[in-house]
């Protein structure tokens, strides 16, 4: 029956009365279909507000009148239902009572969010079993397939003595939400290429392998954390592929001695560099964040050997990209600017600003934020699907990414999108992509980059 309604009211009586709801939800799903058909059949305005309020066919989310929508919601509260379901204002958030809808896709049917993103899934590059000698099922069953528990228990970043978490994670932190990303895991486990690859998204164990080649196992603990740190502290504004262009370019310069020199040009746009630009540097991706999130904390990193950079992200991807012999994280997820969006942290943020003007408070979770939400992350979606919180982090990020607007490759892990860098290296420079990989290990060549240049060697 909930065919008779369409746009948003359809989308979402659907997804109620699904069979795969809970029998509560699916009552609830009935109990709402039968108040708005006691309202459909006794006003016809009611169908004329709803086609108005939600007229966009290919975007049935989006309210195309406001003043329709707010009639239209103005009627269901005060008709036969004697009731208006939670979020209904606010084109039915999970969340509790949203000051707005940043993403509204974040909300549709799992069932559709996921696949769209399985529809997306990259096909698999040679170049990961090519370099190093593992398939994405191989990377599946070493993260034990999401079940593989960090051997690293603390919190991974720096908290106040007694932290007290955000107020506005309570409004995140409800059961309605917990069955939406619940749903959204459990879709994705239907979808095995989509599934897999992002179970197994932080597995790094093939590359730590080779660093043990390259220089033994003693030394190569400290060279891949510094390897690993550098590429995490370059994630922050960046996509995955510019993320590990410019760490490893980082690494690079820092071994020759040069730091200080990626510090002063790292960030340039090509327009911007001038006669006295390093050539080694020529196909490094600049970046607004240079200096502040950072070259910044990178120089204090390499200077001091400590990780502090006042946020929950950073520190928390950089340890879940570890092994066992570095030391890895499992129970925190990475909370950077997409999961943010899709727990639905920008729904019930406060107001933000950017140049005077009302913007989407969307950046990635802060500290207080994440003391709350990711001990709740853990134990109620994580814990219930039968995985760490950090390959589930992983999975939902993938599952929900055309909601939230990821641009890296989905259905890749890390080190498949590292294998292709290094693929892109080995066309720039005219060598074997094992020869490339060896390079950047060592800290000689960056990873990607589409000028020639960027070989520094002893």
């Amino acid at each position: 029956m909930a065919k008779e309604f369409t746009g948003l009211l359809g989308d979402f009586l659907g997804y109620m009365q699904d069979p795969n709801r809970t029998q509560q939800m699916q009552g609830v799903g009935g109990l709402l279909e039968s108040g708005l058909t006691s309202i459909k059949e006794s006003q016809a305005k009611f169908r004329d507000l709803n086609k108005r309020a939600f007229g966009d066919k290919k975007n049935p989310m989006r309210v195309t009148d406001q003043a329709a929508f707010d009639q239209l919601t103005e009627m269901t509260m005060n008709g036969p239902m004697a009731f208006a379901p939670v979020g209904m204002t606010k084109k039915m958030a999970t969340v509790m009572n949203p000051e707005r809808i940043a993403y509204p896709g974040i909300y549709s049917n799992p069932r559709e969010l996921v696949q769209e993103a399985a529809n997306r899934v990259a096909p698999e590059s040679p170049l990961l079993k090519q370099l190093f000698g593992v398939t994405r099922e191989d990377l599946f069953d070493i993260s034990q397939q999401g079940t593989r528990a960090g051997n690293m228990t603390d919190v991974p970043f720096k908290t106040a003595a007694n932290p007290k978490g955000a107020a506005h994670a309570s409004q995140v932190m409800n059961p309605r939400n917990v069955q939406r990303l619940q749903d959204i895991v459990a879709e994705a486990k239907q979808q095995p290429e989509l599934y897999k690859g992002m179970a197994s998204w932080y597995t790094m164990d093939p590359l730590y392998k080779r660093f043990v080649d390259i220089y033994g196992p003693d030394r190569a603990i400290g060279e891949y954390n510094k390897f690993n740190t550098l590429t995490g502290m370059s994630s922050p504004g960046s996509e995955v592929l510019t993320e590990l262009n410019r760490g490893t370019a980082a690494n690079m310069m820092d071994t020759a001695g040069r730091f200080a020199e990626f510090r002063k040009y790292g960030g340039l746009p090509e327009s911007k560099r001038k006669a006295d630009f390093p050539p080694e540097l020529a196909g490094v991706t600049g970046h607004p964040y240079h200096k502040t999130a950072q070259s910044g904390p990178m120089e204090k990193y390499l200077e001091t050997g400590l990780l502090n950079m006042g946020s929950a992200k950073v520190p928390s991807y950089i340890h879940a990209s570890g092994v066992p012999e570095t030391g890895f994280q499992t129970q925190w997820p990475v909370g950077d600017a997409h999961w943010s969006r899709l727990v639905g942290l920008p729904d019930v943020r406060g107001a933000t600003t950017k140049k005077g003007k009302e913007s989407v408070p969307n950046a990635s979770a802060s500290v207080p934020e994440m003391v709350s939400l990711g001990p709740w992350f853990n134990q109620k979606i994580a814990q219930p699907m039968g995985m760490e919180a950090v390959p589930a982090q992983a999975v939902i990020w993938g599952a929900g990414s055309g909601a939230t607007g990821v641009t890296s490759p989905i259905g890749a892990p890390k080190l498949e999108l590292l294998a292709q860098q290094i693929g892109e290296t080995a066309r720039r420079l005219n060598i074997t992509p094992e020869a490339a990989r060896d390079l950047i290990i060592r800290g000689q060549a960056y990873a990607g980059g589409i000028t020639k240049g960027g070989l520094l060697v002893d």
